[in-house]
């Protein structure tokens, strides 16, 4: 099973399956931005990148838990997947019950996805209950691991440091991809926001400059001829 979290939400639960009331532990988007399915246009969205191709099953979901602002949970939200973060599907919309408030909130039980492959799943709010953001807490799915094709296997560990990170972040690598590729930043859409640099045969820590980038979350990946690893990292304000 993989559980797939919003990054700030790690120390959501305190106990399995509860959601506590902090409304940084979780995603609020007050501005509308462009959406990586174009067909959406610009909303208010969320997207997970899963690194790898799995087959979707059960999902389960906790909206917005801020106590005094419920009304910013998302009321329906329309749920896309795609194989490569540029063509997408859509599965279905559905409606998502305000939460309690309650700090051992447990979420409701989402739809059976019915093993419909994906390596990035986007949430797009079609509406709230009434407040001037969108907000939304957690998601769980449980996943099947897919045929990994086009070399995406597992070829290298990756360490980041500091993470988070500010100016710069140097980037450990060991395994097969050591010596024989490349690794670059992306941001969430998979765009490359750094430019690619050559793994040394004689070293295997890169120095990434993000001087340039604006906070929040982002992608390092390495890629050699025996595929490519992926490893979340945080730029902080």
């Amino acid at each position: 099973m993989l559980c797939v979290v919003y990054l700030a939400s790690a120390g959501a639960q305190c106990f399995m399956d509860q959601h506590n009331t902090n409304w940084n532990d979780g995603w609020l988007s007050c501005q509308a931005s462009a959406s990586p399915n174009p067909t959406r246009g610009k909303g208010h969205w969320i997207m997970y990148s899963l690194g790898y191709k799995y087959a979707l099953g059960q999902s389960k979901f906790w909206n917005h838990n801020e106590a005094d602002a419920l009304n910013n949970g998302v009321r329906s939200f329309a749920l896309d997947v795609s194989l490569d973060g540029v063509d997408w599907t859509e599965w279905k919309v559905f409606d998502l019950p305000m939460a309690s408030g309650s700090p051992i909130y447990e979420g409701i039980d989402g739809p059976d996805l019915e093993k419909i492959p994906a390596r990035y799943i986007l949430l797009t709010a079609l509406d709230n209950y009434g407040g001037p953001c969108y907000g939304f807490a957690e998601m769980k799915v449980d996943v099947e691991v897919l045929s990994q094709t086009e070399n995406e296997v597992e070829c290298t560990t990756i360490s980041a440091f500091p993470n988070p990170f500010t100016d710069q972040v140097y980037v450990n690598i060991s395994g097969k991809c050591a010596g024989n590729g490349t690794v670059v930043l992306e941001d969430l859409m998979g765009r490359q926001v750094t430019s690619p640099q050559r793994i040394g045969q004689s070293y295997n820590t890169v120095t990434i400059t993000t001087a340039q980038l604006t906070p929040g979350v982002y992608l390092v990946k390495v890629s050699g001829e025996n595929g490519t690893s992926l490893k979340k990292v945080i730029k902080a304000e």
